[in-house]
């Protein structure tokens, strides 16, 4: 087996920081499976890096994407939006933002209705607040 030589600095090419988050497959045995994801770089100090717009965003992830899948699940701040084809992304950022806007907006929608609809404990209407009693005003106490 040939030996592979790594390079000591990777480039910087984005502002983010790539996450690889190895799993051992759920069927067990020896397999695997990954999930690649990214946060702000904790030492960026400028955003002139990041993309200026959701449909910036889409269109530069399916250009990574769509050589090896055809397929993305896509979420927004983790609220799945949908599978949609990965050359949607390439070659319709703009209408397809326009409609993970829309399915964005109903999800927001149902979870204000159900949390409206959601029941709620009866109220009285009156108020009872309990205190002790501390004798007199004076701070002296009587005893009968």
């Amino acid at each position: 087996m040939e030996k592979t030589t790594l390079p000591t600095t990777v480039p910087k090419t984005i502002g983010l920081l790539p996450i690889l988050d190895l799993r051992k497959a759920p069927s067990g045995g020896a397999n695997f499976t990954y999930t690649v994801s990214a946060i702000l770089a904790p030492d960026e100090r400028t955003t002139g890096e990041l993309f200026d717009s959701v449909e910036s965003c889409l269109y530069d992830a399916g250009t990574a994407l769509r050589n090896y899948f055809d397929g993305v699940q896509i979420r927004y701040d983790g609220i799945a939006l949908g599978t949609y084809a990965v050359s949607r992304l390439v070659n319709d950022p703009l209408g397809l933002f326009d409609e993970l806007l829309q399915r964005l907006i109903a999800t927001f929608r149902m979870r204000t209705r159900s949390h409206a609809a959601a029941p709620r404990a009866p109220r009285s209407g009156a108020v009872t607040i309990a205190a002790p009693i501390t004798g007199s005003t004076t701070g002296d106490r009587h005893d009968s």
